[in-house]
């Protein structure tokens, strides 16, 4: 099935939709980073409200600022920790932003807003160059995609400190790592790169960066086929796992979505064949349908689908379009040489997409405070089933955040190389 769009940005311009996740604080929407701003749609009714920046403008308007008085700039992703904060990734401020979502005021979390670099320790006195996406390993520990540090950070939200949990060990500063996601049922950290993907296992006391695009480090384009010889995005910024063993990475620039298969170990495409003069919402297929720059990815379990974010838009694919590998013996290892005799290729069940790694999330509060700038109401006439969350959140517990002090002592721990070293790329495109 050709995606369906759905426009979330009427009154807002065309605003990137970067990041997706389902709203803990208001139960049916969906949180997103829509251009500089964090904003909460109702697909229902298709109204986008903003909670904080402004999606046009970007910028840094200084710490504890409410709603749309507060700036960012070029925001990548966020994290609910509970219902009523998100740690936002406010990715050319060069740090992290917490948000309140009862009085959309933000204080600043992590890092030094507007000044880049590489510092470990307690969380005001640490420094990202370029921080992207981030991802759960427990309640208390995350882990954050240092783009231009080409490293994997760990925030430990008890002992509020930052510290290196992997670096890539590439000298050449255009290679940046961007996506994250954890695989289901293990510490496997899953993460991209200009043109590749790569494996560092969290559990590990030395955790060693596993390359998995092994054949084509430093290129970046559009190649399917094994993982060691597959060419990804410049930016293959979203992962997302429909189950254990199969995940989907974003194309911004190819404008395509790829399939991983981490049990035959191959790559391929859907919507790799653009129709010509196709638009959004053009009549085809999975092959031949048409994706502009998607960025954002998003498990709907209830309607059996993929959302997709991308240029002012939201859209979807059915999962039954997408190839996904199932095994009957249990496989923990990404990278084994030789594939199970007992895997099959099957079509994907709405009941075989696991709930992805999340925080407990406690009840919504009975009033909540939530936008600031409604946009007009517009009847939805792509979408053929109205979107409602109805998945069962955990158990409640809620996850304390404890701000450290300024005077909290800074260590530096030592980053784990890659043995990879000395390649040549061509220069990005900008973020």
């Amino acid at each position: 099935m050709v995606p369906n769009w759905l426009d979330v940005t009427a009154n807002f311009g065309p605003s990137e939709v970067r990041h997706m996740a389902w709203d803990a604080y208001i139960p049916g929407n969906i949180l997103m980073i829509l251009g500089n701003a964090l904003a909460t749609v109702n697909l229902a009714t298709n109204t986008t409200s903003i909670i904080a920046g402004n999606p046009s403008v970007s910028g840094f308007a200084g710490d504890q600022r409410t709603g749309t008085e507060a700036r960012f700039d070029t925001p990548y992703s966020f994290y609910q920790v509970n219902s009523t904060y998100v740690i936002l990734i406010d990715t050319l401020n060069h740090c992290l932003v917490l948000i309140s979502r009862e009085t959309n005021t933000t204080t600043i979390f992590a890092g030094n807003p507007t000044v880049s670099g590489h510092k470990n320790g307690a969380f005001p006195s640490s420094k990202f160059n370029t921080p992207l996406k981030i991802a759960a390993l427990s309640n208390e520990t995350l882990a954050v995609t240092d783009g231009f540090n080409k490293c994997i950070r760990k925030l430990d939200l008890k002992n509020s400190r930052t510290s290196d949990l992997a670096c890539l060990g590439v000298n050449d500063s255009v290679v940046i790592i961007v996506g994250i996601a954890i695989r289901p049922g293990t510490t496997e950290i899953y993460f991209s790169f200009m043109g590749g993907i790569g494996m560092v296992n969290a559990n590990e006391n030395t955790p060693v960066v596993v390359i998995l695009t092994t054949e084509n480090i430093g290129r970046n384009g559009l190649r399917d086929g094994s993982i060691s010889n597959a060419i990804f995005d410049q930016l293959p910024e979203t992962i997302l796992f429909l189950d254990g063993n199969t995940m989907l990475i974003t194309g911004r620039t190819t404008m395509t979505i790829r399939v991983v298969s981490l049990i035959t170990e191959r790559v391929s495409s859907i919507c790799a064949v653009q129709q010509e003069n196709a638009t959004r919402s053009s009549p085809g297929d999975i092959e031949t349908c048409y994706i502009h720059a998607p960025r954002a990815l998003l498990s709907d379990l209830n309607q059996n689908r993929v959302l997709i974010g991308s240029q002012s838009r939201i859209g979807y694919v059915t999962v039954h379009s997408i190839p996904t590998t199932s095994t009957s013996s249990s496989t923990s290892s990404s990278t084994s040489s030789s594939t199970s005799s007992s895997t099959s290729t099957s079509t994907s069940t709405l009941n075989s997409i696991p709930t992805q790694l999340t925080p407990s999330i406690p009840e919504k509060p009975s009033t909540p405070k939530v936008a600031t700038q409604p946009a007009p109401t517009t009847t939805i006439t792509q979408l053929t089933t109205t979107v409602t969350a109805t998945t069962s959140p955990p158990p409640s517990t809620e996850v304390s955040i404890t701000m450290a002090s300024t005077t909290q002592s800074s260590t530096s721990s030592t980053p784990v190389k890659s043995t990879i070293s000395n390649i040549k790329l061509t220069p990005s495109e900008s973020l």
